[in-house]
């Protein structure tokens, strides 16, 4: 079989996740026993990575964490799949390194290390310490990019 027709677990699991992310809370509901499957997989398969994917999601890192943690509905504030969020620290690295390394650039971004590009954001306050419903109020201070200032508040 030629590269080209391979298909990895880690693309099974790119094809969950997008699965997830585009269904909708009756989607969910009424396909749970596939959703959980697929879930599973996508546990199973890879490290979960986000990237915001504007406008078809919300715009912004710490929304897409917070949705994540909270596993609440924007459109009726209801909480959808409990038993599938995440740890603050499991969101931080799916828009983190987790999402670096689902675009192929793990090797020059998504954590700070010798060798890599200095892209960083600095937090007003600490996410871990926020409330799981306001991480997506915290505000960003100065953002990085190749180790130059490029935003400051």
């Amino acid at each position: 079989m030629s590269d080209a027709l391979k298909i990895t677990s880690s693309h099974l699991a790119r094809v969950a996740i997008v699965y997830l992310r585009q269904s909708s809370a009756a989607q969910v509901e009424n396909n749970r026993e596939s959703t959980d499957r697929q879930y599973a997989l996508v546990n199973k398969a890879t490290d979960l990575g986000w990237v915001a994917d504007a406008p078809v999601s919300p715009s912004g890192p710490l929304r897409l964490a917070q949705i994540a943690v909270t596993r609440r509905c924007a459109v009726d504030n209801s909480i959808i799949g409990p038993d599938q969020a995440v740890t603050i620290d499991e969101a931080l690295k799916a828009i983190t390194v987790h999402a670096a390394r689902h675009i192929g650039l793990e090797d020059s971004i998504g954590t700070l290390e010798s060798g890599k590009e200095a892209d960083l954001t600095i937090l007003d306050s600490d996410p871990y310490k926020a409330s799981p419903d306001a991480i997506a109020d915290i505000k960003v201070s100065e953002t990085w990019v190749a180790g130059e200032r490029k935003f400051a508040a």
